[in-house]
Formats: structure tokens, C-alpha cells, sequence
């Protein structure tokens, strides 16, 4: 047994384009899933399932001094047959010190005419409730958190021990049930933080059955199981959590992490003292939740009692860890729960037996549990068979219903060799379900990870058949986007004014709109310098109005943009704004108009919109991407041409042409250093040094030592001056 227990220690509508959700969204406490135990297993096993976190959507247990709280407010009221109201009786219970309880309760309107009719109850209530008042503090004491040990108060023996003798006392002389058990828990309790554990069970031993099965009950009982724990009888120990586990929801928590199953031996004693196989069934329950090995606890459930419910957690368990270490979403790594190995076809073929057998209290649960499981194992067909047995049959719940269509969408498409149009018209209405989920009142319902799925393998079969477009609808991908007949081919469809009904949501859930096509081709005749049809482009959307952070005709010694964004702007470019200077710049240049300060100009522009430069902003957008604040972070589709200064060096070169003085061509010598530093960076992409001997430093040292643009390189730029021989400068400039 030791060996054993140790092996197994969205949707958003933007302009009229959906965007389904994605695997970038945070990510769920369940890793990749597509199957809800909420929509199968009773709500009060909801901590038990299966999470990276202590317990499912809480973490942590509820702090131990309101765990009870409204339970006991409850009883009492329901003891004094309604009269008291839980407002009065929280008051009296729970504000109360033992010293103003008398006055407190005589100024309770309620009490006072409960206790007008119920007076020797009411006497011996607070008679109770002064006494547990006063020992609270002892057997009831605060949790302190480490760095406030030293307020923890010291254990006294003696007053703890006279607390006891008070409670077993009042416990022989007391005749009122309700009281009476109160007072049993009390001396419990009392016996366990006196630390006389063999007292605590004899006590609990001799009187346990003279009490009703309710949450005071099992409040007794789990101070029995602790003090049965402390004395290393870990067979009974674990034999009364197990009960308190079943009994006691409030407990179920607590009752589980005090579970400690150890040696072989010591398991089978536990489960030798219970009563009855339901009992048997509940200790293997525990074991498969607390030890992960849900298959073999499922098992012997099932051996004990075919039609046990106990089996329910465990299985929709064992499900969820499949998904983790199947292969079957299309979804990226990370989101994957670790530490679980491949799937066990073995166990999974144990499933079907079950399933097929039929004889389980949820039969139907069985069937879509190992339909789903060879959904998983990539065998829709017999998925299929499994899935459609159980959807007959699985509860008529919101949640359980969509649970069960969801798998049937993504096994018809798993069948499916070709998306025909026959397949496409079958699908819609699934689809268009599928679409809805995320503005859907089922929260509980996982569907991200299919949908993503299903979306990929749509997109798929679509790029195998030669149907470009439509794959990238359903999927995009920036490779699409390098090719401009597939853009154009896009751009047509999306604008098609006679779509059929699959087309037109086909058009609905494209991540990208006919605009954003227009922008992206604006986009890219700008980086091929076809200004006016650049500007012809930008004119016709929306981000022509999108400004630009800095200046895109500023030239520095060393790239800042922050320094640039926060700058005052003598004028502020939007995207058109920008595209129109740098036209007319363009055309001064042509005509022999200061040929140096427009060919500089247009040399800084192309510059600043590569990835180096301090508009970035201009070429951000939909397609390309937007935030990418390393050179890594550009996807392969786009980066040579973010990342290309072949423009930028033409238009500097004629600049060069241009100059009439040494000023002016050091600046554009060093200028055109900047685009050479910027290619070696990206050839070399880990470079062994900081810099080299580029041409242009060379050329600005050896021709322009003389001029004052050479001094402010050599303040400003550390690089220059370290390679030039000069003392380095202060941290921050290169």
C-alpha cells in the first residue's frame, strides 16, 4: 500500500467582426478542457475537482471561525421554535461576553418574550452559553499567523481541566436534548485541547449514539477522528473523517485534508470497521481523491455497490487528467496541466465495460465519458456511437445538454474527411451555437478549448482542399497575409454582397474586416514607398485619424522613444497627416527643392517606421500586430519589412549627395552608421560584443573628427566613443 500511495503522491464583437476566444486568455485553474463536472456531479464535491489549485475555485478551506456560523445560528433559532431571530441570536451568540450576556439578553425583545413563556429553557441557555463563552478562548483559541506566535496564548492545564470538569458536570446533570448535546461537544473539544486524546474517544465512544446524525454531530466526531489521529490510530482516525466527510458538508473540506490513509494494513482495518459497503464505498471515494488513483477507487466502488453515486467525482476526474495528457487540443503547451502521462487505453477500455454493462446509477455519464475519451484517443467513429447513446439519456439541465452537444459538434467534424458544402450547411447551426457560448448564461460550461479546436481543424481541412480564404475565417495566420492574391482573394469575399448563409458567417467570425485589409495594404505601399497609393488606402479607414507618439521626421544620435513620445510635438502626425508630409517631401525632393533637409527627412521617416524607430505606431494594426516591443516579438510574416532600412539609406545617400558643409555629412554619416548597426544586430542575433568598427564610425572619425556633430556623438553615443579611444560615459548612453 505504501509503494501505491507514494507512485501516486471569448467572444467579442469589434465592428461588426466576432473574435472567438483564444488561447491567449488567462488561464482556467483546469488546464485544457472541454468537459464540465459541475454539469454532472452534485455541487457539494465542486472543491474536489480537478485543479492546479488546493481546492476547485476556492483554493483554501473558509477560515475555522465561520465555518459553522449560520448553522448555529439556525439550530438555536429552530430551538426556540422561530421565536428569536437570527439577528438576536447572532447578537447573543456571537457578540456577547460572558459578563454582559445577562443584560444583552434582557434587552433582546425577543428573548425576553421567548424567556416570558420558555423560562427554565432560557435560564439553562444562557446558563450554556455563558460557560462556552468563557472557555472558548482555550478550546476554540485564534489561529495565530507565524509572526504573531508570541500573542498565541500559553496552554494552561489547569484551567483547561477545570472547563472540562465544569462541562462533564453540566453534561450528567442536563436533560435537555438540545443542550445536552451541545454539552457532549463541549467535553469532546474540552478532552482534545487538554490533550487527553484517549479521554476525547472514550467520551465521544460511550455517548455518540445517544445523539441524532446532524451538524453538531459530526462537529463531535471529527475531534474523535483528531484525538484517534494523535494517538497514531490511523485506522480509526481515517474510518470517522471518512464519515464526517459523508455526513457533513461544512466538513467535507477539512475532513479531506485530515485524511491520511498510510500503510496497507492500516487501510485494510479502516475499511474492516465499517458498517456497511455504502461506508466501504465512501473510504474508496476519498482514497481516489486524495491519492489520484480515481480508475482503481472507481473499481472497487463499483465491485461494492454498481449503482453508487460515489463513483460520479472519480470519473469526471479520471476525464479531466485524460484531457491534460491527450493531444488532441489545438492549443498551445502552456495551458496544459503537467504531470500527467500519456493515456492509458487500458483503463479507458475498463471504462467502456461500465459503460456497456449499463447497470450504473448514471449510465449516460459512462457512455460520454468514454465516448469523449476516444474523441480524445482520435476514434470519432466509435466516439460517435458512445456520445449519441448518452445524449438520449443525459440530463435535461441546461448545462448537461450543452455539455452533450458540444462533443457532438466536435465528433461530426472529427468524422468528416472534407468540408463539403453539404458539410458546411450541416455545421452552421452548430457553429452559430458554438459562436454564442461566450454571451451564453452557462459560465461552468468549457468550451474555449474546443472551440478553438474545432475552429483549427476547420481552417485545416479547408488549406488541404485548397480553400485558402475560408481557412483563414476560421483561423488566422499572418503567413496568409504574404501572399497578395490570397489578400485580394479575401478582401473580394469579405466584401461579397451575395454570400450565402455559411459564407456570410464565414464573413461574421473573419478576425479581420475589409478596412483592416485596406489599412494593412496601406501599410505595406508605404514600406514600398507607393505613396499615392498609400495615401489613396489610409484615406478610405478609420486609423487614418490615429496619431503618432513622436515626430517621425526627428533624427537622434541614440534611438529613445520614450524620449521622443514625450517630447512636446511642435506638430502631431496621424497616419494620414504623416503619409501627406512625406509625399510632399517626396515631391520638393524631386523638383531639386533643399534637397539635404527633405531627402534627411524622408530618410529619418523611413527610419523611424521600421522597428527601430520611434513610430512603430504607424505600422501597427489588426493584421501585423500591435505592442511588439521586441524584435523577437515580430511574427516571421512581416519581419523583413519591418525591419528593412533599404528606403531609409536611399533617401540618406541622397542626403550625402546633397550636403554642402562637413556638419551635414557627419550627421548623415553617422545616420547611415545607425542602419548598419541595426543590420548586424539582426544577422548576428546574439552578437559576441556590443559593437564593431562599422564604416560609418570609421568614416565619422576619420573624415569629421573636426566638426561639432562629431562632439555630440561622442556625448551622446557610448558605443562611438568607447570604440574612439575616449573615456566612457555615464551609465545610460551607448
Amino acid at each position: 500500500m505504501k509503494e501505491w500511495l507514494l507512485a501516486f503522491g471569448s467572444i467579442v464583437t469589434i465592428g461588426g467582426i466576432a473574435a472567438w476566444a483564444c488561447a491567449g486568455d488567462p488561464l482556467p485553474e483546469y488546464g485544457v478542457s472541454a468537459f464540465a463536472p459541475e454539469a454532472f456531479v452534485d455541487s457539494s464535491y465542486s472543491p474536489f475537482f480537478l485543479s492546479e489549485q488546493n481546492y476547485y475555485q476556492i483554493n483554501y478551506d473558509v477560515p475555522a471561525e465561520n465555518r459553522f456560523r449560520q448553522e448555529n445560528i439556525t439550530e438555536w433559532n429552530q430551538y426556540t421554535g422561530n421565536k428569536v431571530s437570527r439577528q438576536a441570536l447572532e447578537r447573543l451568540l456571537y457578540t456577547a461576553t460572558p459578563d454582559n450576556l445577562d443584560s444583552l439578553a434582557s434587552r433582546e425583545p425577543d428573548w425576553a418574550k421567548w424567556q416570558s413563556v420558555e423560562k427554565d429553557r432560557a435560564k439553562k441557555s444562557l446558563e450554556y452559553l455563558r460557560l462556552a463563552k468563557r472557555s472558548e478562548q482555550y478550546t476554540n483559541p485564534p489561529v495565530a499567523d507565524w509572526w504573531d506566535q508570541e500573542k498565541k496564548p500559553a496552554f494552561d492545564s489547569t484551567t483547561v481541566t477545570s472547563f472540562r470538569n465544569a462541562w462533564v458536570k453540566l453534561l450528567e446533570t442536563e436533560k435537555d436534548p438540545f443542550l445536552q448535546e451541545r454539552c457532549f461537544f463541549q467535553v469532546v473539544r474540552a478532552c482534545f485541547f487538554q490533550r487527553d486524546y484517549p479521554g476525547a474517544l472514550r467520551y465521544y465512544q460511550k455517548r455518540a449514539t445517544d445523539f441524532h446524525e446532524g451538524s453538531l454531530y459530526y462537529r463531535t466526531m471529527s475531534y474523535a477522528a483528531g484525538a484517534a489521529y494523535k494517538q497514531k490510530d490511523f485506522a480509526l482516525s481515517n474510518y470517522l473523517y471518512s464519515r464526517v466527510f459523508e455526513g457533513s458538508m461544512t466538513l467535507r473540506i477539512p475532513a479531506h485534508y485530515s485524511f491520511h490513509p498510510q500503510e496497507e494494513s492500516d487501510w485494510n482495518k479502516t475499511l474492516s470497521l465499517c458498517r456497511n459497503a455504502r461506508e466501504k464505498t465512501v473510504l474508496w471515494q476519498m482514497l481516489g481523491i486524495f491519492y489520484g488513483d480515481e480508475y482503481r477507487s472507481m473499481r472497487e466502488i463499483y465491485s461494492l455497490d454498481p449503482k453508487s453515486p460515489k463513483t460520479d467525482i472519480l470519473l469526471v476526474r479520471w476525464i479531466n487528467k485524460f484531457e491534460q495528457a491527450s493531444k488532441y487540443f489545438s492549443t498551445d503547451d502552456y495551458r496544459t496541466m503537467e504531470g500527467f502521462d500519456i493515456p492509458d487505453s487500458t483503463r479507458l477500455k475498463g471504462i467502456r465495460q461500465i459503460a456497456d454493462a449499463g447497470n450504473t446509477a448514471s449510465p449516460w455519464l459512462w457512455q460520454l465519458v468514454y465516448g469523449y475519451g476516444e474523441l480524445l484517443s482520435h476514434k470519432p467513429a466509435l466516439a460517435k456511437t458512445y456520445i449519441d447513446r448518452a445524449a438520449s439519456r443525459a440530463p435535461a439541465t441546461p448545462l448537461a445538454q450543452a455539455q452533450v452537444r458540444l462533443l457532438q459538434v466536435a465528433v461530426t467534424l472529427d468524422n468528416a474527411a472534407a468540408i463539403t458544402p453539404q458539410l458546411e450547411q450541416q455545421l452552421l447551426p452548430q457553429l452559430k451555437w458554438l459562436l454564442s457560448l461566450q454571451n451564453s448564461d452557462l459560465p461552468s460550461l468549457r468550451f474555449e478549448d474546443l472551440q478553438l479546436t474545432i475552429r483549427r481543424k476547420i481552417a485545416g481541412l479547408y488549406k488541404r482542399q485548397g480553400i485558402p480564404t475560408k481557412a483563414e475565417c476560421f483561423n488566422h495566420e499572418p503567413a496568409f497575409f504574404k501572399d497578395s492574391v490570397f489578400v485580394n482573394n479575401l478582401e473580394q469575399f469579405l466584401n461579397n454582397p451575395k454570400a450565402n448563409n455559411y459564407e456570410a458567417f464565414c464573413k461574421i467570425i473573419s478576425s479581420v474586416s475589409p478596412e483592416m485589409i485596406r489599412e494593412y495594404k496601406a501599410i505595406l505601399a508605404t514600406y514600398r514607398n507607393d505613396l499615392p497609393r498609400a495615401m489613396s488606402l489610409m484615406q478610405t479607414v478609420e486609423a487614418k485619424e490615429t496619431f503618432l507618439y513622436g515626430n517621425p521626421f526627428n533624427g537622434r544620435i541614440n534611438d529613445c522613444h520614450d524620449c521622443d513620445h514625450q517630447a512636446k510635438q511642435k506638430i502631431s502626425y496621424s497616419k494620414a497627416g504623416f503619409l501627406a508630409a512625406l509625399q510632399e517631401m517626396e515631391k520638393q525632393v524631386s523638383a531639386g527643392n533643399d534637397v539635404f533637409n527633405n531627402a534627411r527627412l524622408i530618410g529619418n521617416a523611413f527610419y523611424n517606421i521600421t522597428h527601430f524607430g520611434n513610430a512603430r505606431k504607424f505600422y501597427e494594426c489588426r493584421i501585423i500586430g500591435q505592442d511588439i516591443y521586441v524584435v523577437e516579438g515580430i511574427d516571421s510574416a512581416y519581419f523583413a519589412t519591418l525591419t528593412e532600412m533599404g528606403y531609409a539609406e536611399k533617401y540618406y545617400r541622397l542626403a550625402m549627395e546633397a550636403a554642402n558643409t562637413p556638419e551635414q555629412k557627419a550627421q548623415i554619416t553617422f545616420l547611415l552608421a545607425k542602419c548598419e548597426r541595426n543590420r548586424w544586430f539582426l544577422q548576428e542575433k546574439e552578437p559576441p560584443v556590443d559593437f564593431i568598427a562599422w564604416k560609418g564610425f570609421r568614416d565619422l572619425k576619420e573624415k569629421y573628427a573636426n566638426t561639432r556633430y562629431y562632439q555630440e556623438v561622442l556625448r551622446e553615443c557610448g558605443w562611438f566613443r568607447t570604440w574612439a579611444g575616449k573615456p566612457p560615459l555615464a551609465s545610460g548612453n551607448r
